[in-house]
């Protein structure tokens, strides 16, 4: 293969169109350190600050999606994600066990027998997918998160927690949803 020109770095690259099977294609991110925002809904919701756009450059590649979120949660509640494409679902557990439950691609809870506010303990929780995103190289897509911090009564989730101590202790988080274009 003939490399073709230079990135800013001064290092040879390829075309993508000429890209080894597994090589980074392009990357976007999106970085959020809001203040912190609060959930209470018992069906899904999006959390639009990490709205992420990405257009694909190659037909045949597919999206290494990697989504990292901090917050807390108040009582017992049982914080689901779901991974959306646009308006459509693309992850969620089936759940099987014998018991009614939600399919999720990720989540957390914290055990209240513990003891303490368990509202004020900020925890960071990450999941990644791959996805193939349909070939479609002329369409900017739209990947987003939705939370539901418990499908059965109303608890809250508390995305980019701060943690108010009136001290120097006091903490916050970060939340991102990074996308990888990946050549296949």
């Amino acid at each position: 293969m003939a490399l073709t020109k230079l990135n800013f770095t001064g290092q040879p690259t390829l075309p993508s169109a000429n890209m080894p099977t597994g090589s980074v294609i392009q990357t976007v991110q999106t970085y959020d350190n809001t203040n912190e925002q609060t959930y209470n809904a018992t069906a899904f919701t999006n959390i639009s600050h990490l709205n992420t756009t990405i257009t694909p450059k190659l037909s045949n590649s597919k999206f290494l999606i990697q989504c990292t979120i901090s917050g807390a949660h108040n009582d017992d509640a049982y914080v689901g994600f779901k991974l959306y494409k646009g308006n459509t679902e693309i992850t969620g557990a089936t759940h099987t066990a014998g018991s009614p439950g939600t399919g999720c691609m990720f989540g957390f809870t914290v055990d209240r027998g513990a003891g303490g506010n368990v509202g004020h303990h900020l925890q960071t929780v990450s999941a990644k997918f791959l996805h193939t995103h349909g070939g479609d190289t002329s369409t900017a897509q739209t990947y987003k998160i939705y939370v539901s911090p418990m499908r059965t009564i109303t608890r809250y989730f508390y995305y980019n927690r701060v943690g108010i101590y009136g001290d120097a202790n006091q903490l916050s988080g970060v939340s991102s949803m990074t996308i990888q274009e990946i050549a296949g």
